[in-house]
């Protein structure tokens, strides 16, 4: 155990080993790439957060994962893997006692070191509407629609975690209406991007180039309708049915229960938010749900991005 605690808080970042993270990882980036959706969402990034990170890809880009050296780890590592910034999370068959023995000792050496991101400044929302058409050279169209939310701290997350189920969810409004009516799209669904400082909400078809002007047109209709009118009625007890099957199911294993738990602790929610959850997921009835849809749907400045096959 002392090894391993070592190895994680004394890393000796290998120039050996970085070279084939780097080399997984652009591996990775350019597998993305040839994914519609990931380009279109990549457009809507950029548009919805110009001046900031956000605008990038999680993973990087080839650019930015090309230019990591081994002292840019070094000092993240140095500033991020300290006590005052670290939870220590151990589940299972354990003794208290001599956890605790152990982990003062394997840790002890770490810094102590500030909390960090205990103040997120939020990510400055765009001032009007932006509409984006680019080609490119899949042979699927990508419509997206996305709309600026305030990120992990909104009181509106939990909401709006319950319209992203919904509208990916294969019985939903949204989905038969363009894939089943419309008969226009191979996928359909919603989807969050989730940060500290903002984040957004966003709807997605692939489709063709032919239907790419009624899919867009349908989903508009579609978003206009779930502002003024929330769920209808079966979805919305559809969604919460589905979201508390997902809420157990994902904290069923002792690993993913430290892994969750930890995580909300280190954001500031408290260690039991996820058990908390459902009682605050049960409050939610359908006229806040519409009350959020509406604010965020059509009162805020949005991004729409069409990607379209190139001409032939």
């Amino acid at each position: 155990m002392h090894t391993v605690a070592a190895a994680q808080t004394i890393p000796a970042f290998h120039p050996a080993s970085l070279a084939l993270e780097k080399q997984a990882q652009l591996a990775a980036i350019r597998s993305d790439l040839d994914r519609p959706l990931t380009i279109a969402s990549g457009l809507m990034r950029h548009a919805l957060f110009p001046n900031h990170p956000y605008q990038f890809p999680l993973s990087g880009t080839e650019k930015s994962v090309s230019a990591v050296e081994r002292e840019h780890l070094i000092q993240l590592q140095q500033t991020c893997l300290t006590a005052g910034n670290t939870v220590l999370a151990v589940y299972g068959d354990v003794e208290d006692n001599a956890v605790v023995d152990a982990a003062e000792r394997m840790f002890a050496a770490m810094p102590q070191g500030p909390r960090l991101f205990t103040e997120p400044r939020l990510v400055t929302p765009i001032a009007s509407s932006v509409r984006i058409e680019e080609s490119s050279g899949k042979e699927q169209a990508v419509v997206v629609f996305s709309y600026p939310t305030t990120g992990l701290y909104s009181p509106d997350t939990l909401a709006l975690e319950l319209l992203s189920d919904a509208c990916s969810d294969m019985s939903s409004r949204f989905f038969n209406r363009i894939r089943e009516d419309l008969g226009a799209a191979y996928s359909v669904g919603a989807s969050r991007l989730m940060g500290v400082e903002g984040g957004c909400f966003y709807f997605y078809a692939l489709t063709s180039a032919e239907m790419a002007d009624a899919v867009e047109d349908a989903m508009r209709a579609e978003i206009e309708f779930l502002g003024k009118n929330g769920l209808e009625a079966p979805e919305f007890v559809r969604a919460k049915r589905s979201w508390n099957g997902s809420q157990k199911n994902r904290l069923q294993s002792t690993s993913a229960q430290a892994e969750i738990h930890s995580l909300d602790e280190v954001q500031g929610f408290g260690w039991d938010h996820a058990h908390r959850q459902p009682a605050l997921m049960e409050q939610i009835d359908n006229d806040q749900l519409r009350s959020v849809a509406q604010r965020h749907f059509l009162e805020l400045p949005h991004v729409v991005v069409r990607l379209l096959p190139s001409a032939k």
